[in-house]
């Protein structure tokens, strides 16, 4: 199967790339990133100049849309928009945050030797995961779908009730993934098909990437979950939301705790990236809750342990995995840190 030619450009480019971080390790502050911000803008102007070219405004968009699935415009923003910007902002604060903590060197060798470099992933998170959302939920409304699916009306409930069938709906949903997670790793013929291209090998937070059957499950998940606990459509749009943002967070390259996101609510970076490592155990999916109950909780890797760590500091099992393909050893941690006081 021939790649891509946006792929296959963008291999070349981080080909140049490698090039150029030379020996000194210090990764070119011009990099293809800024090339891709600003051809990203322009192609989501130019979808919107065509979209009213075409004809498309509020009236025959927005609100017939609105209209036949008994939403609001804002739970229609919320799904349509709120959804790929939430997934987009996460991945671009994790990523501006390994810019600043991370050393040059390492950073510049993240993807380097992969199928997922730098450039394709940031191409998936900024353009290809975005445009194949909006297009599929586009013809989901289209086809009345939150219309026959019937949500439930909570707008007279109290908050209290609310609140507590909300965090009900999470663990159903948990329940309901983790189930089906844990299945797919039992069987080699479903995790084929439905869950092991989740598994590549790759160096940056581009959680939202897996097989068509995942992404599909999760929804029905969502749905279903909501359904259940009997919550309305702009509660599963909120839910949604926040699991989109947690699926992120969770692939990040270095460890991540954000007080009260982590300490009540999702797992970490470590305990998920322990699972991407170690298949056999970590099968949550947004929550730790049944891999305790069920006895597959597995902690992070042994290899945290490392002595070199104290000096880098905390690392998920894909920094660690990224430190020993590139033999990143005690020696070179300290060139990084002077190349890092450099600037």
């Amino acid at each position: 199967m021939q790649a891509s030619p946006i792929y296959s450009m963008h291999e070349r480019r981080d080909n140049a790339q490698k090039k150029a971080i030379g020996s000194s390790g210090v990764f070119p502050y011009t990099t293809i990133e800024t090339g891709l911000y600003y051809r990203g803008c322009c192609l989501w102007l130019v979808v919107c100049l065509v979209l009213v070219g075409l004809g498309f405004n509020k009236e025959n968009a927005l609100d017939y849309l609105c209209d036949i699935n008994d939403l609001t415009i804002t739970e229609l923003v919320g799904i349509v928009v709120c959804y790929p910007l939430c997934a987009v902002m996460a991945f671009t604060f994790l990523e501006v945050r390994e810019d600043i903590i991370l050393p040059p060197r390492e950073n510049s060798l993240r993807g380097v030797g992969l199928s997922w470099t730098r450039s394709r992933s940031y191409w998936y998170m900024y353009f290809e995961f975005p445009i194949g959302y909006v297009r599929g939920v586009v013809a989901f409304l289209y086809l009345r779908g939150f219309h026959l699916i019937s949500f439930a009306d909570c707008s007279h409930e109290c908050w209290l009730r609310y609140g507590a069938k909300m965090v009900l709906s999470f663990v159903v949903y948990e329940f309901i993934m983790y189930s089906m997670h844990r299945t797919w790793h039992a069987s080699p013929w479903l995790y084929k098909i439905a869950h092991k291209e989740h598994h590549v090998q790759m160096d940056f937070p581009a959680g939202p990437y897996a097989p068509l059957i995942e992404q599909v499950s999760a929804n029905i998940a969502a749905v279903f979950a909501c359904k259940i606990v009997g919550l309305s459509a702009g509660s599963f749009i909120i839910m949604v939301n926040l699991l989109i943002t947690q699926c992120v967070l969770e692939h990040s390259y270095s460890s991540l705790h954000i007080p009260v996101w982590h300490d009540c609510f999702f797992s970490t970076a470590d305990v998920h990236q322990a699972h991407h490592t170690n298949s056999h155990g970590n099968f949550g999916y947004a929550l730790n809750i049944f891999d305790n109950v069920f006895g597959t909780y597995h902690p992070e890797e042994d290899g945290k342990k490392l002595s070199y760590l104290e000096k880098i500091g905390p690392a998920t099992a894909c920094r660690l995995r990224l430190l020993r393909r590139c033999k990143l050893t005690e020696h070179s941690q300290e060139q990084q840190q002077q190349d890092q006081q450099c600037f």
